[in-house]
């Protein structure tokens, strides 16, 4: 709540970082169906021709690259704008400080903390957003792909993984 308002006027930067990220989770779950079609067919007649899977797998990977970029330049330049801020509001603290914070910190310790620790704390924050958001789609994509394919088998998986993992633990001691 108290780092929001910096981040106010970053909206453009965090929804084209938002739909990069969401275009990437949507090809995510292409590679192995396009794989599917070829382990599964191999040289046998499918209904895509064979050559189409290398240049489709090579298209869905420049599209995930493009949405990578979308999504870094996005972040990249919110966490510049929110860093800016940041620093402009800080600097109008620091004029209005009162004299006794320039004889406790030397010049070197508020400089870095003008510079520096903004910026590292900006950039922590908001990449740590992208991974929040990215994963989750991701995670999203995939589930959703699985359900696709076969649901009653991802749904078995996913009622028995956690008695297995359970298990594992109890007994791995």
């Amino acid at each position: 709540r108290r780092i929001a308002p910096f981040f106010a006027d970053c909206r453009r930067g965090f929804v084209l970082a938002f739909v990069g990220a969401v275009i990437a989770a949507a090809t995510e779950p292409a590679i192995p169906a396009l794989l599917k079609i070829l382990l599964d067919d191999g040289v046998k007649q499918s209904t895509i021709p064979l050559w189409a899977v290398p240049i489709a797998v090579v298209g869905i990977t420049f599209i995930r690259g493009f949405a990578g970029f979308m999504s870094q330049y996005g972040l990249a330049w919110a966490a510049n704008r929110g860093t800016q801020t940041m620093r402009r509001s800080m600097f109008r603290r620091v004029l209005d400080a009162e004299p006794a914070l320039f004889t406790r910190n030397t010049a070197s310790n508020l400089v870095n903390t003008l510079t520096f620790e903004v910026q590292n704390g900006a950039n922590q924050l908001v990449y740590s957003l992208q991974s929040l958001v990215g994963d989750t789609l991701r995670f999203a994509a995939l589930i959703g792909y699985l359900v696709w394919l076969n649901w009653q088998l991802t749904l078995f998986v996913a009622i028995l993984l956690p008695a297995v993992a359970y298990v594992m633990r109890k007994f791995s001691k």
